[in-house]
């Protein structure tokens, strides 16, 4: 079913006996495997059909960055991290998961990304992209205008930043930031003002699909940040696009549902 394979990686001990583990199985499967570190993504060059992800989900965040907005890759999440809130909370043993990998016996997830763009360069994200200050101690400001067929809004605000969010990664920084939870398959953008001036500046959930919106700063210059790594530097005046992807993000599941609300609320009080 697969014939080439990247087996990406946290680098700490108790992940690479789970790569190795998982490599050895699938090359004995005859697939051709490439396997790294998320520290060493240099190495990854053709696309797979099949990219493990062995790790948390900064790991995971890290595969999906190399998969394209119409790429047919699977992600295989295999947890090893702090925080699996992407992976299944119960995973089977890796003689299992092959079994089941080579009789297609599992479920595909499609998640849902969006794109933010700067002078015609575009970066997908899974969870969430964060507009902030590039002087740390001063407040920023931006004016937001959101286009779409039912609503056509004009606005600015100032505060520390801006949170981008997929309606999969409203669960991350997002609900951290009193934003709010959205289900995966309401495909969103949610706008959550990070310390906003402005005691009424709620978040905003809009239609990924259909919305266009431009943001532009007008105080100071900022700093991009796409689930996690560091992006563009923008300027003021500088025009910034947000709108929903035309492809999704394919997940290996083995189990056909996820316990979102649970699993987002237990990590937090459970500790790290």
């Amino acid at each position: 079913m697969f014939k080439t394979a990247h087996v990406l990686y946290k680098p700490t001990q108790k992940c690479l006996a789970v790569a190795k583990a998982i490599s050895e199985k699938l090359r004995s499967s005859g697939i051709r495997l490439i396997v790294a570190t998320v520290d060493d993504l240099q190495k990854v060059g053709e696309k797979p059909d099949l990219i493990v992800s062995v790790g948390g989900d900064g790991t995971f965040l890290l595969a999906a960055g190399l998969v394209g907005e119409t790429d047919d890759t699977l992600i295989l999440p295999i947890p090893c991290g702090r925080r699996n809130i992407l992976y299944e909370e119960e995973a089977d043993d890796i003689d299992t998961v092959v079994q089941r990998l080579a009789a297609g016996d599992f479920y595909v997830e499609s998640i849902h990304r969006l794109k933010i763009g700067v002078k015609g360069e575009e970066r997908l994200f899974l969870n969430e992209a964060v507009l902030i200050n590039t002087n740390l101690g001063k407040i920023m400001g931006i004016r937001i205008e959101i286009i779409s067929p039912w609503v056509v809004s004009h606005y600015s605000f100032e505060g520390d930043g801006l949170l981008i969010s997929t309606s999969k990664g409203s669960s991350a920084y997002n609900l951290s930031a009193r934003g709010p939870l959205v289900a995966p398959l309401i495909h969103s953008i949610v706008l959550t003002p990070l310390n906003p001036i402005e005691l009424n500046s709620p978040s905003s959930v809009l239609p990924a699909f259909s919305t266009v919106i431009k943001m532009t700063p007008i105080r100071g210059s900022l700093n991009i940040f796409v689930d996690g790594q560091f992006f563009k530097n923008v300027s003021k005046g500088t025009e910034v696009t947000v709108s929903g992807s035309t492809g999704f993000l394919r997940v290996i599941r083995f189990k056909p549902f996820a316990d979102l609300i649970g699993s987002s609320i237990r990590w937090r009080c459970v500790g790290h």
